[in-house]
């Protein structure tokens, strides 16, 4: 089919892939907003930005000694609804040790009997699938059971935070995660915690029940 270009400016008679690849620069195209690193260009045409649900990198806490704690004191505050911490390569100092956190409000940990948690595992050698909860509060919400001290068979988890500048709503959490228990199985554990009071959180610490934490990669993200 001959190629004709039509006095009304179209071109007509290219088939399919008759054109050479890059030959059309992002220019000619007829697009409407602004195309940027930020942006990309959708089915009608138009550059946006991506939709709901993209983190942000805030923090990152990197564990390469022994340290009592971890403290995530600052970026979370009414910037976003939603904070994530992502743990990756946790490991503890001592055996069957449990990972527990508090919450801060005005930088300070809050050891007050407000925090009700649950949590339900289950275990690769199928002996125990349990549940644990603290519906009376202990000072504290416990986010993972029995660690193996082992560094070679390391914890993994996510907790998402949910608006924690609310300050007339309470503070929930969730968490998901995978580690090694004392006996050496593969664990998948899922839990959450409601911390009954109203005051704004503004950040979170991790301790253990007992001994040090020895490593780990603590990351900071809000959620939009």
């Amino acid at each position: 089919m001959p190629i004709t270009l039509n006095g009304s400016g179209t071109v007509t008679g290219i088939s399919a892939g008759g054109l050479p690849d890059g030959c059309v620069q992002l220019a000619d195209l007829a697009t409407t907003g602004t195309a940027s690193s930020s942006t990309f260009l959708r089915g009608d045409g138009a550059f946006a930005e991506a939709g709901g649900g993209q983190k942000t990198l805030l923090s990152t806490t990197t564990v390469s000694s022994a340290v009592s704690s971890v403290d995530i004191t600052s970026n979370i505050d009414s910037t976003y609804a939603r904070y994530e911490i992502i743990v990756d390569n946790f490991s503890c100092a001592t055996h069957a040790a449990s990972l527990r956190a508090r919450f801060t409000q005005g930088g300070s940990a809050d050891s007050s009997s407000d925090y009700l948690w649950v949590y339900h595992y289950e275990q690769s050698d199928n002996a125990d699938t349990a549940r644990n909860r603290d519906p009376s509060g202990a000072g504290y919400f416990q986010v993972l059971d029995e660690c193996r001290e082992t560094v070679a068979e390391p914890g993994h988890f996510r907790l998402t935070l949910y608006s924690p500048s609310d300050t007339n709503a309470y503070c929930y959490a969730d968490w998901i995660a995978t580690y090694s228990r004392d006996g050496g199985n593969c664990n998948f554990l899922r839990g959450a915690v409601q911390f009954k009071q109203t005051p704004a959180v503004d950040g979170i610490t991790f301790f253990m029940s007992s001994g040090n934490i020895d490593s780990g990669v603590f990351k900071l993200y809000g959620i939009t």
